[in-house]
Order: structure tokens, then sequence, then C-alpha cells
């Protein structure tokens, strides 16, 4: 779970948090529809991905300092379905912002879109992972609260455990693919991270089991070495080390935390 916050928050904030790419149609990967991506990236059927260079590359690295868009795909959603963030990431203060827009990865319950479809942010700082409410009616709006004590950003070479898992190609980009730690089944990831194989190792694509299941964030738009002026890195205000609490809907019972998957 650390991981997939990362990036998803990165963006996924564990993992990731989530980064990178170039201009691309959200619906398409390389001429692969978001349908086959979910059918079968997401089910356990792999795409075409080259087993024959399985030399190790030089583990790629993030930059100390970036801004990347993405696109998030949600498997029980369908695959007509996608949402967008951004991702800002600044390790010289140990900190990433991952901002999603007009649908916030769920809090308290089970994944319906019904009341997650506001903007939000994970804010990872000062050690700690902070939610940031935007534009739901449910908080009042930039309210923030502690999502999670002690998770942190992750550091840029957070892929050196991962495991290298050949080539694949990605949106006609050619990427290496790194599995995590603990993947017994190479077509049956827990999580998967594919980098361009370019001189910055750009990001391409997040693979993760969330609290929703199978989910996939697409990047593109990687500027290094920029956060833009309007981006605050810090915490709104001085509310923000409350633990988050589920908001009191009028005629709905949440869950107080989703189910994360055990890999």
């Amino acid at each position: 779970i650390r991981v997939f916050l990362t990036i998803m928050a990165i963006g996924h904030v564990h993992a990731l948090a989530f980064l990178v790419l170039l201009e691309v149609t959200p619906a398409s990967s390389g001429g692969i529809p978001s349908d086959t991506i979910l059918k079968h990236l997401l089910t356990g059927t792999p795409l075409e991905w080259s087993s024959a260079s399985r030399i190790r590359p030089p583990v790629p690295s993030w930059p100390k300092t970036f801004t990347i868009d993405f696109y998030v795909y949600i498997e029980q959603y369908g695959p007509n379905w996608n949402s967008t963030g951004t991702l800002y990431y600044d390790w010289p203060s140990e900190t990433f912002r991952a901002d999603y827009f007009d649908w916030c990865l769920p809090l308290f319950d089970s994944g319906s879109t019904k009341y997650n479809d506001y903007s939000c942010s994970f804010l990872a700082t000062n050690g700690n992972m902070y939610f940031v409410n935007h534009t739901s009616e449910y908080w009042k709006q930039d309210e923030c609260c502690l999502f999670e004590a002690g998770l942190a950003a992750t550091p840029p070479d957070w892929m050196k455990a991962d495991q290298y898992n050949g080539t694949a190609t990605i949106r006609d980009i050619f990427c290496d693919v790194w599995w995590f730690p603990g993947t017994k089944d190479p077509s049956k990831p827990c999580y998967g991270y594919w980098n361009a194989k370019d001189d910055v190792k750009t990001p391409i694509r997040f693979f993760g089991l969330s609290s929703l299941g199978n989910s996939i964030l697409d990047y593109h738009d990687f500027k290094i070495g920029m956060i833009p002026k309007n981006i605050s890195l810090e915490v709104p205000n001085d509310n923000c080390s409350k633990a988050c609490k589920p908001p009191q809907l009028k005629s709905t019972r949440l869950q107080y935390w989703p189910h994360w998957v055990n890999c």
C-alpha cells in the first residue's frame, strides 16, 4: 500500500505515486484501446512484451524535482471511464503533491463515483501524508486532515528493489518493465512500472492493486526541474494534524477504510 499510495497519491501516492510522458489520447496506448488494457493488463493476461531481453538495465531514478500529468483508469468503473491528475515532486524538501481533478481516490467508501466526483490533493510533507479537499460539498473548501502519519514521500531511487521484467511498447514508446518485490507470476503483478528507454527514463505507466482493485496511471507531459509557482507544497492551514474522518453524508452510510489488497 505504501508504494501504491505514493504513486497514486503519485501517484499514489506509495507508490506511487504516481509520473510522465508525451502527449497522448487518454483512451489509447500505442494503438491498444483502454478496454484492451483493462482486459489484459488488469485481469492477469499479459500484453505483448519482449522477454528475450532480460539483461537488467540501470535502475531508473526520478529527477529530484519534476511535474507530470496522468490519466487514471479503474477496472471496476469500466473501459469508458478515466480521470486526470497532476503530480508535483520535490525531493530536496522531501515533498510531493498529487492532485486529482473532478474525481478523488476514495477515502471511506467502497468506490462508487457518486460521492467521489470532486477535486482533491494528497500531500506528502514533513514525513506524513495529508488529504486536502478542494471542491466537495461534504467537506469545507481546502479542508485538510492527516491521511496517514509516517507515510512520507518516496525517494528518487525507490525502484532499486524492483524486479526487472523485460521490455514492452506502450503508446508506441519502447519501455523497460519493472515488477515490485514479491511478484511470483509475471502475468499477475501486484504492482508494475514502465519507463521509457530514453536518457531521462521518462515515467510511462504505473499499475497497482488499490482499494478499488486494478488501477492504472498513464503519465504524460513530463517537466523536469519545475513546479509551477502557484502550486504550494505546504499544508494549507493549521488544522491538518487531525486524523481524517468520514464526512456526515445525509443519506449514506460509508465504510470507514476501504479494504486494501494484501500483496
